[in-house]
């Protein structure tokens, strides 16, 4: 049985949808009433006993790395689809389907990010919601962690790709997991010859243990580190510029757009592989 002090924690983690490891250790500390914070691994066994517990309610408290911080944080999401589908039901439906809409773009975008002012302008392909309701809508969903901004480009947050990963994976069937980790990658490093992708933070590691940078499937050598993960800024000026001509001149549904960016990507992969061949 869970005691008052287990309960506050799990409340703590329902009331918070996403927290760093330092957010966990205070809220740890504050719940069970102690006078400093414990040792992660502490907690790591603590989360094991409660994840027995949550079992039965398909409930879990898991883990992840963020994609551009390589930050932990740990998430209470629910194990099935529909549940976790239930999460954004605090928005209206025009919201979420301007929510869907940004999630489709995100995962088909090379960056694996667009701009704020790319996801309001999508309110030609959302109906009964203009520009001012979207500029609210997304605050909202940046507020609820759902996505993040940073200097004007819009990302998936670590809670969007724990809970919404059945939903990222239906929207886009070529997502690939990363080949170091294993974990969804929906930003990271293509390898030119065989196309898999790796996190760029898992990437780091590699290169740190090794004077030679290769892919880690087809082992072919890569560029150097920094070139690899730090692409010139004017191909993401094209990147970029492409993608916000491609939103202002279509109007179509949001399936219909993610299809057409799936082709494009698709496209833009084989390329990269004939060329290295």
């Amino acid at each position: 049985m869970l005691d008052d002090k287990h309960k506050r924690f799990l409340q703590c983690l329902l009331h918070c949808p996403m927290v760093s490891v330092k957010e966990l250790q205070k809220n740890h500390a504050i719940c069970f009433e102690l006078d400093r914070v414990q040792d992660v691994s502490e907690i790591r066994n603590l989360i094991r006993i409660l994840n027995e517990k949550l079992k039965v309610g398909q409930l879990a408290i898991r883990s992840r790395l963020c994609e551009d911080s390589n930050e932990e944080h740990f998430v209470l999401l629910s194990l099935t689809e529909t549940e976790a589908a239930k999460h954004i039901s605090e928005f209206s439906h025009p919201e979420i389907d301007l929510l869907k809409y940004i999630l489709k773009e995100i995962v088909a975008s090379e960056t694996g990010t667009i701009s704020s002012i790319d996801c309001i302008n999508f309110t030609s392909s959302v109906t009964k919601l203009g520009k001012s309701d979207a500029q609210k809508a997304l605050e909202k969903f940046l507020e609820s962690k759902w996505l993040k901004e940073k200097e004007g480009e819009v990302s998936l947050t670590v809670r969007a790709l724990m809970e919404l990963e059945p939903l990222l994976r239906k929207i886009d069937s070529e997502l690939s997991d990363c080949k170091l980790c294993g974990a969804l990658a929906v930003k990271g490093v293509h390898c030119p010859s065989c196309n898999i992708k790796v996190h760029r933070f898992c990437l780091s590691r590699i290169s740190r243990a090794s004077s030679t940078l290769k892919c880690p499937t087809c082992h072919k050598q890569w560029s150097s580190f920094d070139e690899t993960l730090n692409p010139s800024p004017s191909s993401q000026a094209t990147t970029h510029s492409s993608q916000s001509q491609r939103y202002s001149s279509e109007s179509q549904a949001p399936a219909s757009s993610t299809s057409t960016c799936g082709r494009r990507r698709r496209t833009r992969r084989l390329a990269d592989s004939d060329d290295s061949d």
